[in-house]
């Protein structure tokens, strides 16, 4: 089976061991493989309401996503949801001092940047030969079973033609948190199988060049998907799919999301330290 591999990176210095050691994964499984880092430099402007209601939008816009995402059927509960989170945000727009809204408008922005990348990993992916795309972020870690396990389970797709197109490769979140329980088709100790494509963070996945061309397609109609950052664009861009997909999310992940489990800093974590950080 044919994958083209990419890291997600901003070239950072102290990633820089991490990234050696996914390529060295790649060339074990015989993937070829690119880095994108190259992104615009992030830029707030200098008007405060600009800023302020550009901040309203892109909360809001995220949290009616993320309500619906996990929707559990029951409308009167959202609507009381939405109205309660509305009036908090309007308050907090309002009062919070310019610096603040810079600050988070920034944060907002750079992870628009980020999704950006991996969009453009998607759009190299479709115009070449392989079947499936591995996207990794340079926060991934790997251990001694990582390569094998991965090798293993490209084995099992192609010799059983099984149905997964999005398979998440490096956990997150607790899965029970995002995906929702009436999607869920699959429930064993190795591993979590949903109708649907579910994501609980986007620092490792595998996906089949169906889904991302449906993807790309659907980014390119609608440009106002990328104001999401990129675990939302996934759960978002898998809700509007108007095709049969599954997805699959392992117990016992094949790599680590190390920005989640602390094990690598977060640009997150780096940016409240440093509010010049540009990823």
């Amino acid at each position: 089976m044919l994958v083209k591999a990419y890291i997600i990176s901003n070239n950072s210095i102290k990633r820089k061991s991490l990234r050696y050691k996914m390529i060295e994964v790649f060339k074990e499984n015989f993937f070829k493989y690119k880095i994108i880092s190259d992104q615009e430099e992030v830029k707030v402007n200098s008007n405060n309401l600009i800023n302020r209601l550009r901040l309203f939008y892109y909360y809001f816009s995220r949290f009616s996503f993320d309500l619906e995402h996990k929707n559990d059927g029951n409308m009167i509960k959202k609507f009381f949801l939405k109205i309660f989170y509305l009036i908090k945000l309007v308050l907090k727009c309002y009062f919070n001092k310019n610096e603040k809204i810079k600050l988070n408008l920034k944060k907002i922005l750079i992870d628009n940047e980020i999704s950006k990348k991996h969009i453009k990993a998607w759009r190299d992916f479709i115009n070449n030969k392989a079947e499936y795309i591995f996207v990794c972020e340079d926060d991934i870690l790997c251990n001694e079973f990582s390569s094998k396990r991965l090798k293993k389970l490209l084995f099992e797709l192609k010799k059983n033609n099984i149905d997964l197109e999005y398979i998440d490769l490096a956990g997150g979140y607790t899965l029970e948190k995002v995906i929702p329980k009436n999607r869920i088709i699959e429930n064993n100790k190795s591993f979590l199988k949903t109708k649907g494509i579910y994501t609980n963070t986007a620092c490792g996945y595998l996906v089949s060049k169906r889904i991302i061309l449906n993807w790309i397609n659907q980014i390119d109609k609608k440009r106002s998907n990328q104001k999401f950052p990129i675990d939302f664009l996934i759960n978002y861009l898998g809700t509007k799919m108007k095709i049969n997909s599954y997805s699959l999310h392992f117990k016992d992940s094949i790599f680590v999301h190390g920005s989640f489990n602390g094990e690598v800093d977060s640009w997150q974590n780096i940016f409240n330290a440093n509010p010049n950080y540009e990823n």
